[in-house]
């Protein structure tokens, strides 16, 4: 090929060459701008970090003051200072020394078993301490129209009359009241038994004697509940009548009276009299000293607003209607008013805190407006629970 035709061709190779080149450039070229292939993160990212906020402290609560424990209170046993028999009133540890007019007695210890010779005294003693330390008991304690304990005597020994029975107990003391025989007094002295006699006298809820029986026999404490009990039972009774009633010179006349074959009143100086006036009302037979026979022209003559007979249920209801329909009481007050009853004798006749029950019969019996919304319950006997 001649030089000039082999220019021509590289010539034409050149322009074809351009034009593919240019052609493959339009291909590719496009109105939108390419979408880049994502790229995953090469770490892992990091959160923003929170702004920090000022560290709120905990709230501790505030110290509670530490008080130290209090020591239990000691007992006010001052209610013991003025009881007649106590020797050392403030001595509440062991030996303790009691006195009556048998003598100076001396107990080492609790009695774990005593005996009481009279009703009363063992009446007291079922509030004070467990029965299982009552020597004996006598058949009329177990007769519920003159006993209150009688419901609580299972159990518990029955003698007769006889010192020698009781003295085969062997009871570490023994408490008689002021009517005990003197001659059987003696037998338990001479036997080597310390005996303690101390006054029954059936009074404003025999106190003293709840304290003295309380401390013999190592139960102060009871006794102390014992006794504030029978104060504020009579309290009660005394604050309504005192606010309430007429004055006392104007206050129902109150007769009390039982038949044993003969009629018997209860004058001054008894534990009646006391329990009338307790209730609010006057004694019609003040003028009598002591129990004393009377007849029916003298209940006529005292004209009583109210007769209460205090003997066993049955035979009281007889002597009741005997006094309504004798034509010499149809004047008296109490025959006319249909104010004639017959009470729990037991309530009335003993000499211990039961005649706070004699109280608040009366009591609701005489002014029975007053005490409409009580309900007076027994005493309880001593429960070791």
């Amino acid at each position: 090929m001649n030089p000039r035709k082999l220019k021509s061709v590289l010539i034409l190779f050149s322009v074809l060459a351009i034009n593919v080149a240019a052609t493959f450039v339009a291909i590719g070229c496009t109105d939108e701008e390419p979408t880049p292939t994502p790229v995953p993160p090469t770490s892992t990212p990091i959160p923003p970090t929170p702004t920090p906020l000022p560290p709120t402290a905990t709230p501790v609560p505030p110290t509670a003051t530490l008080v130290p424990p209090t020591a239990t209170p000691a007992p006010d046993y001052s209610a013991y200072l003025d009881v007649p028999g106590i020797v050392d009133p403030t001595n509440f540890d062991w030996p303790r020394e009691v006195e009556s007019s048998e003598g100076l007695i001396v107990l080492n210890q609790p009695p774990a078993l005593a005996h009481f010779a009279s009703q009363g005294h063992a009446e007291i003693a079922f509030g004070l301490i467990d029965t299982s330390r009552v020597a004996a008991i006598y058949s009329f304690f177990a007769d519920p129209d003159i006993s209150n304990i009688s419901d609580h005597v299972e159990g518990i020994p029955e003698i007769g009359s006889e010192p020698e029975e009781v003295v085969s107990l062997e009871p570490e003391v023994i408490v008689v009241s002021k009517f005990v025989n003197p001659d059987l007094v003696a037998v338990f002295k001479e036997s080597g038994i310390p005996v303690l006699r101390t006054a029954l006298e059936g009074r404003n809820g025999d106190i003293p004697n709840i304290l003295l029986l309380a401390y013999m026999l190592g139960a102060e404490d009871r006794g102390l509940e014992l006794a504030a009990e029978v104060a504020s039972r009579l309290d009660f009774v005394r604050q309504r009548i005192v606010s309430a009633s007429a004055p006392e010179g104007e206050r129902p006349s109150v007769l009390t009276v039982s038949d044993f074959g003969q009629i018997w009143a209860a004058g001054a100086d008894t534990n009646v009299d006391s329990i009338i006036h307790d209730a609010g009302g006057i004694n019609a037979a003040a003028e009598v000293e002591s129990f004393q026979q009377i007849s029916i022209e003298s209940i006529a003559a005292m004209d009583p607003d109210v007769i209460i007979i205090t003997q066993p249920m049955e035979s009281g209801q007889v002597f009741a209607e005997t006094l309504m329909s004798s034509p010499a009481l149809q004047g008296v007050g109490a025959v006319q008013n249909n104010e004639v009853h017959v009470v729990l004798s037991r309530h009335f006749t003993t000499l211990s805190h039961w005649n706070v029950r004699g109280v608040e019969t009366l009591a609701k019996m005489l002014y029975p407006e007053l005490f409409a919304d009580v309900e007076f319950k027994d005493f309880e006997t001593y429960d070791p629970e």
